[in-house]
Parts: C-alpha cells; structure tokens; sequence
C-alpha cells in the first residue's frame, strides 16, 4: 500500500483531515475505493506528531500485512494491532485478567460492561486508551461499542483524561453475517453527533466498468448508490464457464504470465478450496518468475501473514473471502462461484460478499465457475449479458 502526500488527497479527504476532531468520537463512512483505511493512516500521524498515545487497529492479520510497508514508511509500525489483541491486551492491564467469553474468540462484552460498571477492575484507570483508530469498524461486534461508549462517557464524566475513538466503516461491506456493526449502532453506541460523522463517496481504485458491476451488488438504499468514477475507463468484468479447476487455474495463471507486471487477488470460500486451488495453480506457474503466495492459518507454510508481500509487480495472492477487505489488486479473479450456495435470506449477505471481492480490482475482474452441470444459483445475483456491464463468456 501506498500511502498519498497531501496534494493528492480528495477535496473530501482534505476537509476530514483538517477539520475532524481529536477528542470524542469521529465516524467516517464511505465504499470501497473512497480511501478509509488512507485517512486511518494519516490521522495516526497527526496523533503522533501531537504525542498523543494511540493505536490503530484493523481487524484481521491480512490487512495489517497489506499495510505494513506504508506504516513502516511511515514509522508507525508499533502502533498497529489486529482487534484481537489489541482488545484483549487493552482489558487484561484493566482488569487483571482475561475478558470473558461466550465462545472461542467470541467476547462477552456485556458481562464485561457489567465488571466495569460495578467497579470490578484492578487497575480501571488503565481502560484510557488514548485515541483509538479503527478501520473496518463494521466488523466489531455491538457489544464492543456499548463498552467503548461507555468510558467514554466514564471518563468524561470523572477525571477529564478524556479516551478518543475514530472509526473508519462502511456496513455493505460485511463478510460477518452475525457479528458486525451497522452505522446506526456506531453512531448510536459511541453518542457521536451530525457533525463529528463525514462521508467519502469518491472512488479511487476501480474503472468505471468494475464500479458500475459493484454497484449491482450494492444493498442500501438506491440514493446512497457509490458514485461512479467517470474519468477511468477500463475492460469490462467477465464470468467464464469451465469443464474444470484445472482449467480456471490454467486460466488464471495464463493471465498472470501474460501481465508479469501487476499484482493480483484470487479469493475463494473456504480454506480447503483455497488448498486445492494453490495446490493446482503450482504446475502451471513452475519455472515462471511469478510469486504465488496465500494466508491460511492451518497450513504450516503459509499461516504466517506477515509473510506477504503486495503490490509487487508478477505477484498472485489466494485467499478467502473473509481475508480480502480492505485490499486492492491490479486484477481479481473469484472463481470456484459454483461452492457458493444462497437460499432465501442468505441471498443479500451473498452480494455483499460479492460486493466486498469484485471493489477490490482496480482494473481487471474475472468470475468463473466449472465442475458444474447446471448453472450455478449465484449466477442470478450477477447482471445479465443483456445489461452490458459483464461478458459471459464458455
């Protein structure tokens, strides 16, 4: 990731840097491509020029590796944590020990809201975090921000060591069906007024063909449709049919070969058919100067994700579905579309997973799906040929 100057930021982007404030609670809202997760980077360096203690958090171990390279440009390496240890740590020196749980990973923040409020910590004074950044915050669970709400209220109330939070989201992009965090629970959780909530809406990343796909998975309302960038203009999106995986993966690394210069997504459902289809893209990339990569936290080789590298030129990334927010790649493929399944109400939650893997190609985007007799039911969810925004192609 590559992290702007100044001058390049958007008129939006410039208004939220000079004028959002560092006390209290900040939302900022905006689709994929809008430069959230730049803005997260930009106000950590203005905390730390202003020597104010503060973390930047981002949800999962794949975004941190994504951004490592412009936090490390910028000397902001140890400052970022992934939730899970940031949240963990941030209540063990609180409370002296663990936060409690309803399930593996799955915290009960409303027995710890409950320990605070009774005053059944060992060191409460330790719950200032002092301006808490979090990006992708449509991934943290209710419960979390009634917690965070909480002392913010606390400690405005008490000592005047008043905590701070800004929170980067957009909720149509949920890979989570149970635990997420609309915008209304955001605002609502953390007391955070009209004035301190700023909305992007201009598209950095994508063609005008890729955003206007997007668009089609989109599941707000249609006055809050992403805005299209009119200005790039690009190839459209296609979806292919193949006898086999063999044959997507001989498809995939085709490209690749043949555009040794850009980096590029290919996301999945499932680690095992993230698995298979590594194992099948191997051949057909050996004695090629191409990197293949891929987190998966149950291979041995590959459940390290500081061990990727983006944004290097002749590079593949395979990952899940769950993995690729907040990314971006010169192209992505997402095939195997035939291991999903949608039945009734699952149908909205599949576009938005749709929506979060399609808004990560800046300029190339390829569906496919094979070993399939009948056409598979997601299809119905994709525009059709007709409507002039993707090729089908056999």
């Amino acid at each position: 990731m590559r992290l702007p100057g100044r001058s390049e930021l958007s008129a939006e982007q410039e208004r939220i840097f000079l004028e959002a404030p560092m006390d209290g609670a900040v939302l900022v809202s905006g689709p994929p491509g809008t430069g959230k997760t730049v803005l997260a980077i930009m106000r950590a360096l203005m905390l730390r020029k202003m020597n104010r203690d503060f973390a930047l958090v981002m949800f999962n171990k794949v975004l941190v590796s994504y951004t490592k390279l412009a936090l490390q440009n910028a000397g902001l390496e140890r400052n970022i944590k992934t939730w899970h240890s940031w949240v963990y740590n941030w209540w063990f020196r609180a409370a002296g020990r663990p936060l409690p749980l309803l399930k593996p990973f799955e915290y009960d923040f409303d027995e710890a809201l409950k320990a605070v409020m009774q005053g059944d910590l060992k060191y409460p004074e330790r719950l200032n975090w002092g301006h808490l950044i979090l990006d992708e915050g449509q991934d943290f669970p209710p419960g979390f921000y009634d917690l965070v709400g909480y002392q913010l209220l606390l400690r405005k109330a008490k000592d005047g060591q008043v905590p701070a939070i800004t929170v980067l989201a957009d909720h149509h992009q949920r890979l989570e069906e149970e635990r997420h965090s609309t915008i209304q629970d955001i605002s609502r959780r953390l007391g955070i007024p009209p004035e301190k909530f700023y909305q992007l809406t201009a598209n950095f990343r994508n063609t005008y063909e890729i955003a206007a796909l997007v668009r089609c998975f989109f599941t707000g309302s249609p006055e809050k449709l992403p805005v299209l960038p009119e200005s790039r203009r690009g190839k459209i999106p296609e979806l292919r049919r193949f006898d086999s995986l063999e044959e997507e993966a001989r498809f995939i690394a085709n490209y690749a070969k043949n555009n040794d210069d850009q980096d590029i997504g290919v996301f999945v459902s499932s680690a095992n058919d993230q698995m298979e289809l590594f194992r099948m893209l191997e051949g057909p990339l050996r004695g090629s100067r191409l990197s293949l990569q891929m987190y998966a936290s149950r291979h041995p080789d590959w459940k390290d994700a500081s061990r990727l590298v983006f944004g290097s030129q002749g590079s593949i990334t395979l990952l899940t579905d769950k993995s690729c927010k907040g990314l971006e790649f010169d192209a992505v493929f997402v095939p195997q579309l035939n291991k999903y399944r949608i039945t009734g109400v699952e149908e909205e939650f599949m576009k938005m997973k749709l929506y979060v893997m399609a808004s990560r190609a800046r300029s190339y985007l390829a569906f496919s799906y094979s070993n399939s007799v009948n056409e598979p039911g997601v299809l119905k969810l994709l525009p059709s040929e007709d409507e002039g925004l993707m090729k089908w192609k056999n």
